[in-house]
């Protein structure tokens, strides 16, 4: 899993910049919470089951479009 930071906005048309705040393992049976806001992005090198619970239908909630900002 990967963190991220967001450096700008997002508007139509135009990603925000995020900046990689840390990677880690999730090991088999282990949850992690991510506040609302919170920016993550899962990395699946193998065979894997995700289970996400959401407090809203995200159908309905605009998101916005992410870039990595160089190193």
């Amino acid at each position: 899993m990967t963190d991220w930071a967001l450096l700008g906005t997002a508007v139509p048309g135009a990603p925000a910049l995020v900046h990689k705040l840390r990677t880690y393992s999730l090991s088999p049976g282990v949850a992690h919470l991510y506040n609302e806001g919170a920016i993550h992005s899962p990395r699946r090198t193998g065979p894997t089951r995700l289970v996400r619970i959401e407090g809203t239908d995200l159908a309905k909630v605009a998101r916005g479009r992410y870039t990595p900002a160089p190193e």
